[in-house]
């Protein structure tokens, strides 16, 4: 009796094995659909003056009025500050300038009072001022800053993503919920950062909306299709893929185009609405 009842269980446990053998995977499918990809380089961008201007005297003398302070909008040839000269330093300056002694003339008076007059260049805001009153200056010596009424947007991006981005190419700009429209107007090497570029962004219609010192997020498109695509888990290293069938699963080369972080293109393969295998269960 024990003799059969061991001969049953090792039948038993031969016909569970030979099952098990056979018995097929599940496994995790997914099908070939159409899809709109798009290849993305994204970074984080700050905005910026797309440029600066020096408020400097064309001469030297002393700080007698100013008429702005930092963050005021100026409009250009707007005066922004004053500067006074001891009387024989002005003899001086207006005989040098003229080759000849000054006359005194009420003509001369005003031109020498326009050179004693410190003007925006351009319109504006005034970014940093370190002029103040009594200060003495030289010609050319900055009294403070002048940031354009025009921002732009800088971000680096590594250098292994310069090949793919050009001058004149379009970005999106963003700002919490609201983007912008934008394009790159110029890259440059970073000078502070190793195998960094500089992307400098003009923005479109958003100079209101943005301000100096803001932090935004920059996305580039570099790539854009529509085609039958499959995720990417689902495509061997030999470039094939399992296709399930009627009878289980059988492997199907395939030409891969672009591809994003989730999927490829297929080039050439199963057609769409082919179940393709992406993992096992």
């Amino acid at each position: 009796m024990k003799k059969a009842m061991t001969v049953l269980l090792a039948l038993a446990a031969c016909a569970a094995l030979i099952l098990t053998r056979h018995t097929e995977p599940s496994y995790r499918l997914e099908a070939v659909t159409v899809r709109d990809l798009t290849e993305k380089i994204e970074a984080v961008g700050t905005v910026s003056y797309a440029q600066l201007y020096a408020l400097t005297p064309g001469m030297a003398g002393v700080v007698e009025r100013l008429f702005i302070e930092e963050g005021d909008s100026v409009r250009k040839g707007q005066a922004v500050a004053q500067l006074s000269l001891p009387t024989q330093g002005a003899q001086a300056y207006w005989a040098s300038a003229q080759g000849a002694e000054a006359d005194g003339s009420v003509q001369a008076q005003e031109e020498l009072m326009e050179l004693c007059t410190v003007r925006a260049p351009a319109d504006g805001q005034v970014v940093t001022l370190s002029a103040y009153e009594g200060m003495q200056t030289a010609p050319g010596m900055a009294l403070g800053s002048l940031g354009s009424e025009q921002l732009c947007v800088t971000a680096l991006v590594p250098e292994s993503v310069k090949e793919e981005l050009y001058e004149g190419q379009s970005a999106i700009v963003r700002r919490g919920e609201r983007s912008y429209d934008a394009r790159i107007v110029r890259i440059q090497p970073s000078t502070e950062a190793a195998a960094q570029y500089v992307l400098t962004l003009e923005t479109l219609r958003a100079q209101r909306a943005l301000c100096a010192g803001m932090r935004v997020d920059v996305t580039v498109t570099v790539q854009a299709c529509s085609g039958p695509s499959v995720p990417l888990q689902a495509i061997s290293k030999e470039g094939t893929v399992l296709c399930r069938t009627e009878t289980g699963v059988a492997e199907t080369p395939v030409e891969v185009g672009m591809c994003t972080e989730s999927y490829a293109q297929l080039l050439s393969g199963p057609p769409v609405g082919t179940m393709v295998v992406t993992g096992e269960e």
